[in-house]
C-alpha cells in the first residue's frame, strides 16, 4: 500500500455567514476544495465504507466547516453537552492546531447536534494519557466546558444523508495572535460510524493514516488561509 501524502487545502475568506442559513453555507463553500473520507490504512474499504465530505473557508472571527455524510444507519442517542458520544454512535470530528503552538483541539459533532470539545496542551501530552487508563476518564482535564463552538446539522434519512455545519472561533482556537491571511494550520476530519447490531463502528478520515488514528499530526493536512 502507497503511503500518500497529506493534502494542502487553500481555505478561502468569506463574507459573514450565518451558519443557520443553510443555502447560503453551501453557496459560500461551493467552489472551494472537498477534502474525501478515505480508509488510507486498508488496502480496499470496507465492506461498511460511506463516502463523506468537508470543505472549509474562513470569517474575520472563525473557521468555518461545512461536511457532508453519506449514512445508512443515522443515529447518536446522547445528547448531553460534553458526554463522550462518539462511543454510543455516529460522530463527525474535527482536529486543528495553528502551526504556531504546540496545543490542539478536538471537536465531536454527531448528527442530533450534541457538541464535545477537547483542548491537548501537546501531541506528547495526548500520549500521556494512555498511561492513566484505570484512573477515571483520561479526557477529563481536556474537556472544555463554555460552550463555545457553534454548529447546525440536518438529517435526511430518505436520501441516507446528514450534514454538519461548525463555526469554530479563532478566540477559542489561537492562543497567540489571531488567524489571518497567509496563516497555517494542521487539520484533519475524521467520522464514527455506527450501524446499529454491529460491535464496532466504520472509520474514516480525510487524512492519509498509515495506522489507524486520528492523532498522528505527522499525516494531517494543511490549511493555508487565503484572501
Amino acid at each position: 500500500m502507497e503511503q500518500q501524502q497529506p493534502s494542502i487545502i487553500q481555505c478561502r475568506r468569506l463574507a459573514e455567514l450565518d451558519i443557520a442559513n443553510w443555502d447560503a453555507v453551501r453557496e459560500a463553500l461551493r467552489d472551494t476544495e472537498p477534502c474525501e473520507y478515505r480508509q488510507y490504512w486498508l488496502d480496499e474499504p470496507s465492506e461498511l465504507f460511506q463516502p463523506a465530505t468537508a470543505r472549509v473557508g474562513w470569517t474575520c472571527d472563525a473557521l468555518i466547516v461545512y461536511a457532508e455524510l453519506s449514512d445508512l444507519d443515522i443515529f447518536n442517542p446522547v445528547t448531553t453537552f460534553n458526554e463522550q458520544a462518539f462511543t454510543e454512535g455516529d460522530a463527525f470530528e474535527v482536529f486543528l492546531r495553528p502551526r504556531q503552538q504546540d496545543a490542539y483541539f478536538e471537536i465531536h459533532v454527531t448528527p442530533m447536534n450534541q457538541k464535545f470539545q477537547l483542548r491537548f496542551e501537546s501531541g506528547a501530552f495526548f500520549q500521556s494519557l494512555k498511561g492513566r487508563k484505570g484512573e477515571g476518564d483520561p479526557l477529563e482535564s481536556c474537556k472544555f466546558y463554555t460552550p463555545v463552538i457553534e454548529s447546525q446539522t440536518r438529517i435526511a434519512q430518505e436520501r441516507n444523508r446528514w450534514e454538519v455545519v461548525a463555526a469554530l472561533p479563532f478566540s477559542f482556537l489561537v492562543e497567540r495572535g489571531t488567524a489571518e491571511e497567509g496563516s497555517e494550520w494542521l487539520f484533519s476530519f475524521s467520522r464514527y460510524d455506527h450501524t446499529r447490531g454491529l460491535p464496532a463502528p466504520t472509520l474514516s478520515s480525510t487524512s492519509p493514516h498509515a495506522v489507524c488514528n486520528f492523532h498522528r499530526q505527522e499525516e494531517w493536512g494543511i490549511l493555508v488561509f487565503t484572501a
